[in-house]
């Protein structure tokens, strides 16, 4: 199992892009009154795609930097695979990554997303184009392919089911708030991600936009420009949830509370400049991939009890929420 962890690098997406992925399956689940029985094999079947998907993008990144990752100590599992143990892992993740696709349903423009996908996959990782090493380039590659492809799939596919309410026309309103919350929200993530590795990215000479601009431009673009612009994003996506989801202003103000005791924001006005630089950075992490999931299950158990089992099955899935949940607790409890 620990081998199949690291051959996929689970480590690396499993809890921070497919727990609030799920957020909007469960989402488009309640909106569109999906059974649970309806639900359980597209839902298992779309899961297994994820996995393929997310694999496979990990799988090219490390093919391409094995030079790369040899020279600056990072763990890279292809590293020591032969070239045939190489193509079959490949295959492996390919059949992952597109079988699925002939069971759900699918059409253009989805087809089109998941050809998006890949092409950005392999030209983030490989010569020429090597968007890796081009430093705000790449950052878009990962926040289109880690962020925003994704989330326009879930949308897409789980239209087709339950009352097949279309998504919404990218030329509206919503959308537009929706991809510039999607779009601050990856671009956050991933400098966030160069920001931790910057020292072994500088000895293996890649270019990232972190390497380039440096730590201290990185940290204030995202305090000053992207924060700003995704908690905007974000309000407006809220007062929408308010008006379709029955009483989410509840859970939102259960968050905001937990936020506050939890940072002890009533002292933030006396914290030193530099710990303010860090003090927000990941607070909104923990609404996408712990809290939203879970309220988004609650109201499908609202709508259908049987939906419990679907929150005992998230659980077992993503055992980190669990865990992230009990050490704020304890945190809290602890704090003198």
């Amino acid at each position: 199992m620990e081998v199949i962890k690291k051959f996929m690098r689970i480590s690396h997406w499993w809890h921070y892009k497919a727990a609030p992925l799920m957020a909007f399956v469960y989402a488009k689940a309640f909106i569109n009154h999906i059974s649970p029985l309806e639900l359980l094999p597209v839902f298992v079947v779309f899961f297994i795609a994820i996995v393929g998907l997310a694999s496979l993008g990990h799988f090219i990144n490390d093919l391409a930097d094995v030079k790369e990752d040899s020279l600056s100590g990072k763990e890279n599992f292809i590293a020591g695979m032969t070239g045939k143990g190489k193509a079959w892992s490949a295959v492996l993740l390919l059949i992952l990554s597109v079988l699925p696709w002939f069971y759900v349903k699918t059409n253009f423009f989805i087809i089109v997303l998941l050809i998006l996908q890949l092409t950005l996959y392999i030209t983030y990782s490989f010569k020429p184009m090597r968007l890796k090493n081009r430093h705000f380039w790449g950052v878009l590659a990962d926040t289109f392919y880690g962020h925003i492809i994704p989330a326009l799939v879930v949308l897409s596919v789980f239209s087709y089911y339950g009352n097949q309410q279309q998504m919404y026309s990218l030329y509206n309103i919503f959308s537009a708030v929706l991809m510039t919350w999607l779009f601050t929200k990856g671009i956050r993530n991933i400098i966030l991600h160069q920001i931790d590795d910057r020292k072994k990215d500088r000895i293996a000479g890649i270019q990232t936009f972190v390497v380039k601009f440096g730590d201290v431009f990185s940290l204030n673009f995202i305090n000053r420009l992207i924060l700003p612009i995704e908690f905007i994003a974000l309000t407006l996506l809220l007062i929408f949830a308010c008006k379709v989801f029955p009483y989410f202003y509840i859970y939102l103000a259960a968050f905001i509370v937990f936020t506050i005791i939890k940072f002890s924001l009533w002292k933030v006005f006396v914290l030193p400049p530099r710990q303010m630089r860090f003090k927000f950075l990941f607070f909104l992490n923990d609404f996408y991939e712990d809290w939203l999931p879970l309220i988004m299950l609650v109201y499908l158990m609202s709508f259908n009890y049987i939906f419990f089992y679907y929150l005992i099955i998230h659980l077992v899935l993503f055992p980190k929420t669990v865990i992230n949940f009990v050490n704020d607790i304890e945190l809290i409890v602890t704090r003198k």
